[in-house]
């Protein structure tokens, strides 16, 4: 078990064993795919590090879209309550006319 955890902590050295004890002719082929898979490993880690700064980036941006919206309720109820008023106040002005 203890050798097992070894080669996970250290898959250099593990890679680097296998690739000794391998025929000359694979090794060629073998190396050309670590090359390839170090590639897609580096891509992996550039796209993970993008979705992390684009994750950071849409929460501030639904944080401000929130407080606009809390604040856009809030103008409406003004708005709403100002509306009110003028209504009555023109509903008093066209009952004296009536009259």
């Amino acid at each position: 078990m203890g050798e097992v955890i070894s080669w996970l902590l250290h898959p250099y050295e593990t890679a680097t064993a296998v690739l000794t004890g391998l025929p000359p002719s694979l090794v060629g082929k073998v190396g050309g795919l670590i090359s390839i898979l170090q590639a897609i490993g580096i891509a992996l880690l550039a796209y993970i590090i993008f979705l992390a700064i684009k994750g950071v980036l849409t929460f501030k941006r639904l944080k401000k879209i929130s407080n606009i919206e809390s604040k856009l309720e809030e103008l409406d109820k003004k708005i709403d309550v100002l509306i009110n008023r003028n209504s009555e106040k023109s509903d008093k002005k066209t009952k004296k006319i009536k009259k």
